[in-house]
């Protein structure tokens, strides 16, 4: 049996998993789904967070647990995924992408082009507080573009959900080589009704990254929300596959 780390993605919180927990455990997995520092229920103060930060807390996950982890990130999770599985890759056996920023080396979330159009998309519905140094997405984009086919029950918890994010998070660049990450399998899995990663931008950082492994789902940016099964069933393989 497999070990499954859940990474969320910004302004999420481990809550986000919810329905996908039950799916890996039924078939006798462990799942471990941590909230990144000041979100779910973590309350570290957001100011002067930064992406290391997130980082150490995925580092001290890993460090924790007995066996090699599946490590999965979605959407910004991919940026602490990837550095995660560089850094800790001796306590990794898989690295699952779910509709994940994947940045390139020496990137950050503002300034890898390939990610260009997601400021250009959200950055009308971004309220910054310039104090607490976090911003907010408007309830009403986050729905259009986080939960596009979701139902409204899952949209009105998601909504009541969400916190700030950290400003210096997406201005992070976490340098590392990547040696070690690029011989861990690596699964990307494509959402192709995604309202805010397109699905050929996600073709193209998985691509870029030398993701070979990839799947298809035909839904939003949220399909723990939208479509559990079948983003449990894709896991499920994969961690069937890294053993």
């Amino acid at each position: 049996m497999s070990t499954f780390v859940l990474i969320h993605g910004g302004s999420h919180g481990a809550w986000c998993w919810y329905k996908i927990v039950p799916l890996l455990e039924s078939h006798g997995h462990t799942v471990v789904t941590p909230d990144l520092p000041g979100h779910g229920r973590d309350r570290t103060p957001a100011k002067g967070l930064t992406g290391a930060a997130y980082l150490d807390r995925v580092g001290s996950v890993l460090n924790s647990l007995a066996d090699k982890a599946i490590l999965v990130g979605h959407s910004m999770g991919g940026v602490t995924v990837k550095a995660a599985a560089e850094r800790y890759a001796d306590r990794i056996a898989g690295v699952a992408y779910v509709a994940a920023d994947v940045v390139a080396g020496g990137q950050s979330l503002v300034t890898d082009p390939a990610l260009a159009d997601i400021l250009v998309t959200l950055g009308p519905h971004i309220s910054a507080d310039t104090d607490a140094e976090t911003f907010d997405i408007a309830h009403q984009a986050a729905t259009r573009y986080f939960y596009n086919d979701c139902d409204a029950s899952d949209i009105a918890l998601a909504l009541r959900l969400l916190t700030p994010e950290p400003t210096a998070t997406i201005t992070s660049r976490l340098d590392h080589t990547t040696d070690r990450y690029l011989a861990l399998p690596r699964l990307g899995v494509i959402t192709s009704e995604d309202a805010l990663l397109p699905a050929d931008v996600q073709q193209t950082l998985y691509r870029r990254d030398g993701i070979t492994d990839t799947v298809s789902l035909p839904t939003g940016h949220s399909p723990f929300l939208s479509a559990p099964g079948a983003l449990a069933a894709h896991l499920l393989d994969f961690a069937d596959r890294v053993g």
